[in-house]
């Protein structure tokens, strides 16, 4: 009994040590204001993935009275941003998703499971949690969506591929994403 009592406490150890890390790296966001938008978004992106230990994130965001959205993606290291062409990956997220942040683990799977912020799990769901030719054109496998929006703009923050996505991960990212 004594071992079992110990590798749960080994294992609550390094999960609160990971716990205690993201929040650090949460408090260690930029706090000065890049100049121009794409150094924002350059920003936004590094200090996500910085956070989440993710090599790659991607945000979509839609603008009133334009055209088309704004893509922006941090893929190990490399950014690209720009207009993304009108029905490009329309929808991105399907409507039952549409409404709040979730997490799934295996977007390409045949019945994905997702996990909504309010805490409702669809396994199952029938459509991929992402529009097809986007989860092609970034091989996604684990996702991270958080619906971002401020005033009357609003798009998507996309974490992919995190090692080990939890729940915990969609808590922080309700947070980050404020």
């Amino acid at each position: 009994y004594l071992a079992v009592v110990a590798v749960l406490l080994a294992y609550l150890g390094v999960h609160e040590l990971r716990r205690r890390t993201e929040l650090t790296r949460l408090a260690q966001w930029p706090q000065r204001l890049p100049a121009g938008p794409g150094a924002l978004f350059r920003d936004v992106l590094e200090s996500v993935g910085h956070i989440f230990g993710a090599r790659r994130v991607v945000m979509i965001w839609q603008e009133p009275d334009e055209p088309s959205s704004i893509l922006a993606s941090l893929i190990d290291g490399r950014f690209e941003w720009g207009p993304k062409p009108p029905d490009r990956f329309e929808p991105l997220i399907p409507a039952p998703l549409a409404s709040t942040s979730f997490v799934c683990r295996n977007v390409g799977a045949r019945a994905p499971v997702v996990l909504r912020a309010d805490a409702q799990e669809l396994a199952g769901l029938g459509p991929a949690p992402l529009h097809g030719d986007f989860s092609r054109r970034y091989d996604v496998g684990p996702v991270l969506a958080l619906k971002v929006s401020a005033s009357d703009c609003g798009g998507w923050l996309l974490v992919l591929d995190k090692p080990r996505l939890s729940s915990d991960d969609l808590t922080l990212g309700l947070v980050v994403a404020q």
